[in-house]
C-alpha cells in the first residue's frame, strides 16, 4: 500500500514538471519573439522617428521582464515538481531493499563510542541510513546526537510528534524538496557561526556613517552639477571626492575582506533556511512537541513584525549585494560613487543587531524539526512497527521482536522480558542467530529511546544508558592487542556501572583473545562483579559452563538460547528464543561437512 503510494506520487510529480516544462520553453520562445520585436521596433524609431515604434518598443520590453520573471519562477516549480519526484523515487528504492540514495553516516563513525559502531548505526547499510531523510548540516547532525545519545526529556512527547509529522506526508516531502533546491554546506555554518561572534564595530562610529551619507550625495551633486555645467571646476571635484570615497572604503578594507571572507556565497544557505522556515511557519501543528518548537522559532520576532524566515531572507538579500561586485572594476566604480562596502557592513551590522542572537537558535530548531520529520519517515515507512512504552520502572519487554533492518519476509521475532531476572546468558552455536538478537535487543532500544517506532509488536522500556562490547578494535597506533582493547572495553562498562543512572549491557563472546580456563574464569568474575552491581542485561557465549552460574543466582540470571537442529545431514536453524541452555552445537558438523577435519 505505501509502495503503491509513493508510486502514485512520483507518476503524479512526474507528469506536472512535464507540464511546467512545455510551459518554460513556450515562455522562452515567446522571449525570443519578444526581443526580436523590441529590436524591430528600435530600428524602426531610429530610421523612421515613428513615434508608435518607441511605443511598441517600450512595450515590447516591458513584456519581456514579465516573461523573465515568469521563467525563473516556473523554473523554480518544476526544479521543485522533479525533486519531489526523485523524493519518492528514492523511497521506492528504499522499499525495495535499495539503500544507495541515501547517505550513510559514516563521518559519525566512532569506534569506540559505547555502542554505535557495535550495532552498526553509521555506515553502509545502517541505521542511520535508513532513517535520515535531512536535508541540511545541522538536521543531519540532530539525527546523528540522536543515534549517539538520545537523552530525551519526555519521549511520549517527542512520540507525539513523530505521529503527527508521520501523517504529514505531503508536508514532509515538501519540506525536503523545497530544501533541495539550495545549495547548503557545512562551512557556510561555520562561516555565520564566526561572523556572529564579531563584535559591533560600525554601529558605535557615528561620524563614519554621516560620511558615508553625506559624501555620496555630494558627489552625486557634482556629477549633476558637471553635466548641466561647462565649468571644468566641477569635473576636478567629482574626482577629489570620487577619490575620498575610495580612501575612506580603504581604510576599513581589513573588516571588508574579514567580513566577506566568513559570509561570500553564503545567500544561497540562506535562501535555503529561510524557505524551511517559512514552510514550517505556515504549517498548523497539534502535538505539543511540534507547537513548542514552531513557538521557539517565531515568538522572538512577533514585536518586530517579521517573521524569523523574512529576516533570514533579508539577510541573504544584503549578501547577494556584498558579492555582486566581486569585480575590481565594479567594485571602485561602486565604491567611489557611494562607498558601497561602508553601507554593507552597516546593513550587515543592523541585521546582527536585531537578529544576530536568534539566527543560530533559528536553525537549530529547524534540525530539530528535520530530525523528527526523518524518524516520521521511518515510522511511515515501517506501518507495522509498534510505538513503545516508557517505564519509570527498570525494565525492558520485548514481544515478537524483531531487527529492524531485516526485511519483513526474512525476520524473525523474539520475546524477552529483564524485569525479576535482570541478567541472560545466551548460549547457542555458530550462525544460530546470537548476536543478531543481540543487536537486535540494542537497536530498538536506541530507537526507542529517540521516539520512534521499534520493531516488536509490543516493548516497554526503562530509557536506559546502553553499552554494548561485540566489536573490539585492536590499535596498533596505541600498541594495543585485541585482548587489552577489549579488557579497556570492560573497563569502560564496570566505570558506567558506578554513574547513577541505569545503563542496558550487551556482551558478545568476550574475552577472545585468550586460553579457554582464562577466558572461563574471567567470564564468570566479570558476571559476579555485574551482579554485585545491580547490573542489568545479557551476555552471549559459546562456554555452556557459564550458565551453571543460575544455580548461584536463581532469581537474578535467566538462561537463553538458541538451538541448531541436524536432519538428514543438514544444519538447520530456525533463529527462535528458547528459555534453557543450548544442546546442539554445530562447529565440528560444519568443519566435517566442509571437508576442514
Amino acid at each position: 500500500m505505501i509502495l503503491e503510494h509513493y508510486k502514485k506520487l512520483e507518476k503524479k510529480y512526474e507528469n506536472e514538471q512535464s507540464v511546467f516544462d512545455k510551459k518554460i520553453n513556450t515562455i522562452a520562445t515567446l522571449r525570443l519573439v519578444s526581443m526580436g520585436v523590441l529590436a524591430f521596433c528600435g530600428y524602426q524609431t531610429y530610421v523612421t522617428q515613428i513615434i508608435w515604434f518607441p511605443l511598441a518598443a517600450f512595450i515590447a520590453l516591458i513584456v519581456f521582464f514579465r516573461l523573465l520573471i515568469t521563467h525563473l519562477r516556473y523554473k523554480q516549480k518544476a526544479q521543485l515538481l522533479g525533486f519531489l519526484k526523485t523524493i519518492n523515487t528514492n523511497e521506492i528504492a528504499y522499499l525495495n531493499g535499495d539503500l544507495t540514495p541515501f547517505k550513510t553516516g559514516e563521518d559519525y563513525i566512532q569506534t569506540d563510542h559505547p555502542y554505535s559502531h557495535d550495532l552498526d548505526i553509521f555506515g553502509e547499510m545502517s541505521i542511520f541510513q535508513h532513517v535520515n531523510r535531512t536535508t541540511t548540516p545541522l538536521g543531519e547532525e540532530q539525527l546523528a546526537n540522536w543515534l549517539r545519545n538520545a537523552d530525551i526529556i519526555d519521549i511520549p512527547k517527542q512520540q507525539k510528534a513523530v505521529r503527527e509529522l508521520g501523517l504529514k506526508l505531503n508536508w514532509r516531502q515538501h519540506y525536503l524538496a523545497s530544501g533541495q533546491l539550495f545549495i547548503d554546506e557545512k562551512t557556510a555554518l561555520n562561516g555565520f557561526q564566526k561572523w556572529l561572534d564579531m563584535p559591533l564595530n560600525y554601529l558605535n562610529k557615528p561620524f563614519l556613517k554621516f560620511i558615508s551619507f553625506i559624501l555620496p550625495i555630494i558627489t552625486l551633486l557634482i556629477i549633476v552639477a558637471n553635466f548641466v555645467s561647462d565649468n571644468p571646476l566641477f569635473f576636478t571635484l567629482f574626482k577629489v571626492f570620487f577619490f575620498v570615497n575610495i580612501i575612506i572604503v580603504a581604510t576599513q578594507k581589513n573588516r571588508i575582506k574579514e567580513e566577506h571572507q566568513l559570509l561570500t556565497a553564503r545567500d544561497e544557505a540562506l535562501k535555503k533556511y529561510s524557505a524551511l522556515l517559512q514552510i514550517i511557519e505556515n504549517e498548523q501543528f497539534n502535538s505539543e512537541k511540534l507547537k513548542e518548537l514552531k513557538t521557539k522559532i517565531i515568538h522572538q520576532t512577533i514585536d518586530k513584525a517579521i517573521t524569523p524566515s523574512a529576516a533570514i531572507g533579508k539577510l541573504a538579500r544584503i549578501l547577494n549585494q556584498f558579492d555582486t561586485i566581486l569585480n575590481p572594476f565594479a567594485a571602485i566604480i561602486m565604491n567611489g560613487l557611494f562607498q558601497y562596502h561602508i553601507h554593507a557592513l552597516f546593513a550587515l551590522e543592523r541585521w546582527k543587531k536585531d537578529f544576530g542572537g536568534l539566527m543560530m537558535h533559528w536553525f537549530s530548531t529547524i534540525g530539530e524539526f528535520e530530525a523528527l520529520a526523518s524518524i516520521a519517515n521511518f515510522a511511515y515507512n515501517h506501518p507495522d512497527f509498534t510505538m513503545p512504552i516508557v517505564s519509570d520502572v527498570v525494565e525492558l519487554d520485548g514481544v515478537n521482536m524483531g531487527h529492524p533492518l531485516i526485511p519483513f519476509g526474512k525476520r524473525i521475532g523474539n520475546d524477552i522480558v529483564f524485569r525479576e531476572t535482570k541478567f541472560v546468558v545466551l548460549t547457542g552455536s555458530n550462525m544460530s542467530g546470537k548476536s543478531t538478537f543481540l543487536r537486535t535487543l540494542g537497536v530498538n532500544l536506541i530507537l526507542a529511546k529517540m521516539g520512534s517506532p521499534v520493531c516488536a509488536d509490543r516493548f516497554v522500556f526503562h530509557p536506559f544508558q546502553l553499552f554494548v562490547t561485540m566489536r573490539v578494535n585492536d590499535s596498533l597506533q596505541n600498541d594495543e592487542s585485541f585482548f587489552f582493547a577489549e579488557l579497556k572495553r570492560l573497563q569502560k562498562i564496570i566505570a558506567e556501572l558506578d554513574k547513577p543512572h541505569r545503563t542496558f549491557i550487551i556482551l558478545d563472546e568476550i574475552l577472545r583473545g585468550t586460553n579457554s580456563n582464562d577466558k572461563r574464569a574471567g567470564t564468570q568474575g566479570l558476571i559476579k562483579n555485574l551482579i554485585q552491581k545491580d547490573a542489568i542485561g545479557i551476555i552471549a557465549t559459546h562456554d555452556l559452563v557459564i550458565s551453571d552460574m543460575k544455580k548461584d543466582y536463581p532469581y537474578y540470571l535467566a538462561n537463553h538460547c538458541f538451538e541448531a537442529e541436524i536432519t538428514n545431514d543438514e544444519l538447520h536453524f530456525d533463529y527462535k528464543l528458547r528459555t534453557g541452555v543450548c544442546q546442539q552445537m554445530s562447529a565440528a558438523f560444519l568443519m566435517k561437512k566442509m571437508g576442514i577435519i
